[in-house]
């Protein structure tokens, strides 16, 4: 659907078998509300003229949107406000399998909240696909959002103008590289980075932001001027951020202090163990409210069986049983 020098209004695509759902306003907007859900997106090679598979929604600017639960593996997917416009309403990404997915105010702010959650990116060796981008460019500001539950290679976000809203990122896995810069400041925002787990190097450059509850499975730079806390984290060993076996702060006077620890135990039940582990506790000896640090841990034994590994930490705890041989202390 296409309109040149004009709007669209009301949209509502569902559960199609396509290649692509194109919805563009140019040199107008899209007013919406639109909503694209079910719909199932297949990549046919190229042969009809595509190099991806494709969702896009791109109007000077945009009202309320909402793209959930399609299945669209290796498909772009896109939420756009062009120039000059903005993304004027809530926005919504929920629940899609997709390729690549991005959420950007091209030529200005993000006029309301967004929502981007339980999206699934697969990891994959092609380099345009598996990264999620939230960005507002043309010095345009975010007014906060939620970013949560979320599966990808690569994260970006991007802001040119100001955080005037509270910003949470929680829950993610991010297999690779994450980055997140502001040119603007916070105006009186936060950002939350809570509960996330990072498998690769984290790159934080004028977005402060409080980093709590979350897996280091790489190495943190903190660009100077940005403000930052990093404590109550798992760093990948009990001796804490820098130290052998454990991912390191890589910005001079960073707080790290207290991290979390690792804490397992066995407890025989007749003829079963059954082993605990958690990260509830800090390296003060503290129990932080609020724990939500992922991870999951591996339960092997020299005799008998396990009940199941690995075990995925839900709230910073897990557990898994052991059935012992008869005849075996």
């Amino acid at each position: 659907t296409e309109a040149i020098a004009g709007s669209i209004g009301q949209l509502t695509v569902t559960d199609n078998t396509v290649e692509a759902l194109e919805f563009q306003a140019v040199g107008g907007a899209i007013d919406g509300p639109v909503l694209v859900r079910g719909n199932q997106v297949l990549d046919l090679g190229g042969a009809t003229g595509l190099s991806y598979p494709l969702i896009l929604v791109d109007g000077e600017g945009l009202g309320e949107v909402r793209v959930e639960s399609n299945t669209a593996p290796t498909a772009y997917v896109v939420v756009r406000g062009e120039t000059p416009g903005v993304v004027g309403a809530q926005a919504s990404i929920i629940g899609n399998q997709a390729g690549l997915l991005t959420l950007e105010s091209v030529g200005g702010s993000f006029g309301d909240t967004f929502t981007v959650t339980n999206n699934f990116l697969a990891t994959t060796t092609d380099p345009n696909l598996s990264r999620m981008t939230i960005r507002a460019l043309a010095g345009g500001d975010i007014v906060g959002g939620v970013i949560s539950g979320n599966s990808t290679d690569e994260f970006v976000i991007n802001l040119e103008g100001f955080l005037t809203g509270d910003l949470i990122t929680s829950g993610n896995l991010v297999r690779g590289q994450t980055t997140m810069q502001s040119v603007g400041n916070m105006g009186g925002a936060t950002h939350s980075i809570t509960g996330n787990d990072f498998e690769g190097n984290v790159l934080i450059i004028g977005l402060d932001s409080l980093v709590h509850f979350y897996r280091m499975g790489g190495d943190i730079t903190v660009i100077q001027g940005t403000t930052a806390d990093a404590a109550r984290n798992w760093w990948g060993c009990n001796a804490g951020p820098g130290q052998p076996g454990c991912s390191e702060p890589r910005t001079a006077g960073l707080p790290t202090s207290p991290w979390h620890t690792f804490n397992g135990e066995a407890a025989c039940v007749g003829s079963r163990a059954v082993a605990t582990f958690d990260l509830l506790t800090a390296s003060d000896s503290s129990t932080p409210a609020g724990n939500t640090t992922p991870g999951a841990v591996t339960v092997t034994t020299l005799q008998g069986t396990v009940d199941h590994s690995p075990v995925f930490l839900s709230g910073g705890a897990g557990c898994s049983a052991i059935s012992v041989n008869q005849g075996i202390d």
